[in-house]
């Protein structure tokens, strides 16, 4: 009987493996992942819109919202135009959104590496001084900063922790992805998300980046010429995508292609995968780890091995400590650098020891699979304090200020209205006209515009808007009354944080997720000595990263505030 391969007896999509299943047409894989990112990205649509709003009312643009006005749709910018009023804005949000960052920024949060084993804690101690350093070098202050703003205006902030040169230095760095540009799997229910299958990133990249990141000889970056020759022609995506957007004006700044012709779009996308593995537990050492299939003659070869020593030794096989194995299905991430035509620039399994992708998310609260920020809760009701302003300053235009009531009848001959008009607002001016018997003499008008209690409305609504975002009072840093004790005062602004207590605690959660990848970067690439320096902090000095001590120590990490903390996480 004739022998064929067993690849040919096999259909690739019976296959156990997901890599394998999508491999049956290299072509058609690549677009599968890219296709199955555009959808995440096309579901996200609502959540960029609706920060693209947030920040324009955090940045004072308040009038560019869409009104109905007979049918007609325009902005509230163009309908107080209509009226003869330019519009004007009393920006709270922007003052509550400073308040709620200076009551972050006086927390005293610090980092600290704890090992499990406590008789490794001195490796702890050498672990938080490095990772100090790291963050000192990264200006995590500063960088934190900004992804508290972003987390007070939009609620959703993403890190990216990265291995590579940088600043003529080698290190583990951190970098802040806008929304804007993030995928992620829109059918996450974990508030915590780790429910999510796919994370990614569209980068905008000029050629010389792209090529000194993914070429690694002539050919690869031949082949990336070619690439970006065609995916950076507009037209050529338009008619490449025309079944799937169906027009060229549709397809300008979006998925597929960047708003500047200039760059090159890199679409960077981590999946889910799966394949049988065996999860392995070596009795001899108590070390847990996961072996490919085609390394189970080696670990039943290693038992054997152990069996024989065993017996020489006159230990009976069943007392032998072995590698347990087991059969599982293992799921870990994979990694994909993709062109808008599907090609791959840059594939493989995570690099980094902890087994995940580069990123850190946290979207608040996240109950209904969508964020809900402080800035959100506030744009009615800046809406209505910039309605009241406007219509006060609509109503001192239209009113009577100062009108002057000249009877006709009493027009001197020789006086023209301009004559009258002179001298009536000159100082000292006169008038000489020929009183009539029946006729009133003349009068000035002028309307009183506060009858209409606009500055009352006004006054509720500002109080109104400090007692729905919970920014208020001492939090704002207003000036205590009169009298009041210093005791009192504290106590009132300790009693504001109380609705800041959750926004805090989350981001927190989130900081000490990303740190604890920073950490785990240092862990696995920091391989050699190296000399570490903190100034300013209580780990201040020069100390010395030792990898060997580090290399068998698993850590966990804390955040702990210091004594200028006003609020505790």
């Amino acid at each position: 009987m004739k022998i064929v391969s067993k690849s040919r007896l096999i259909k690739k999509e019976d296959s156990l493996d997901s890599l394998v299943r999508l491999d049956g047409n290299g072509e058609k894989r690549n677009m599968q992942i890219l296709y199955k990112a555009q959808r995440s990205w096309d579901g996200l649509s609502k959540l960029r819109t609706n920060r693209e709003r947030l920040l324009r009312y955090t940045y004072g643009d308040q009038y560019m919202d869409k009104v109905s006005v007979d049918g007609v749709m325009m902005s509230k910018e163009e309908y107080w135009a209509q009226q003869g009023v330019i519009p004007k804005k009393n920006n709270l949000i922007r003052k509550m959104v400073r308040a709620v960052i200076g009551v972050y920024k006086k927390q005293d949060i610090d980092f600290t590496a704890i090992a499990r084993d406590r008789a490794e804690q001195k490796v702890g101690e050498m672990m938080t001084i490095t990772l100090q350093a790291n963050r000192e070098m990264n200006r995590m202050d500063e960088l934190e900063t900004r992804l508290f703003e972003e987390f007070v205006i939009s609620s959703m902030v993403f890190t990216k922790e990265s291995w590579g040169w940088r600043r003529n230095r080698k290190d583990t760095w951190t970098d802040i992805v806008s929304p804007d540009y993030m995928i992620f799997d829109g059918v996450m229910q974990d508030v915590r998300h780790w429910d999510c299958d796919m994370i990614g990133q569209i980068h905008d990249l000029p050629f010389q980046e792209v090529a000194s990141q993914f070429a690694h000889d002539p050919a690869s970056y031949k082949r990336l010429v070619e690439i970006y020759k065609f995916s950076r022609d507009e037209y050529y995506m338009a008619s490449h995508y025309d079944t799937i957007y169906g027009s060229y004006s549709q397809i300008r700044g979006s998925f597929y292609v960047p708003t500047d012709p200039n760059l090159c779009r890199v679409i960077e996308v981590w999946n889910k995968e799966q394949k049988p593995r065996y999860r392995c537990h070596d009795i001899l050492n108590g070390e847990y780890y996961k072996v490919e299939i085609d390394e189970y003659d080696y670990i039943a070869s290693e038992n054997q091995r152990r069996i024989e020593q065993g017996a020489e030794q006159g230990i009976p096989q069943e007392d032998v400590p072995l590698i347990e194995v087991e059969w599982f299905m293992d799921s870990y991430w994979y990694f994909r650098f993709l062109s808008p035509l599907g090609d791959v620039l840059q594939e493989g399994e995570t690099p980094f020891k902890h087994g995940e992708h580069p990123y850190t998310m946290k979207i608040h609260p996240f109950l209904d699979r969508k964020p809900h920020s402080l800035v959100e809760d506030s744009i009615d009701q800046q809406d209505f304090v910039n309605e009241l302003i406007t219509l006060y300053m609509l109503m001192a235009k239209h009113s009577a200020k100062g009108l002057l009531m000249f009877p006709e009848q009493l027009m001197p001959e020789d006086l023209s209205i301009e004559d009258i008009a002179e001298q009536y607002a000159k100082v000292n001016g006169m008038i000489v006209y020929k009183h009539k018997d029946g006729v009133p003499m003349p009068q000035q008008l002028a309307s009183n515009i506060s009858n209409f209690n606009i500055s009352e409305l006004l006054k509720i609504e500002m109080s109104m808007f400090d007692n729905v975002t919970g920014v208020e009072g001492a939090l704002q840093g207003k000036s205590p009354a009169s009298g009041t004790a210093a005791s009192l005062y504290d106590m009132q602004t300790q009693n504001a944080t109380t609705t800041l207590v959750d926004i805090l605690s989350s981001f927190g959660n989130f900081l000490k997720e990303a740190n604890i990848k920073k950490m785990s970067n240092i862990h696995q690439y920091y391989t050699d000595e190296r000399v570490v320096s903190i100034a300013g902090t209580q780990y201040g000095g020069i100390k010395k990263y030792q990898p060997t001590l580090a290399q068998d120590v698993e850590f966990d990490l804390s955040i702990t505030e210091g004594l200028t903390s006003h609020l505790a996480l």
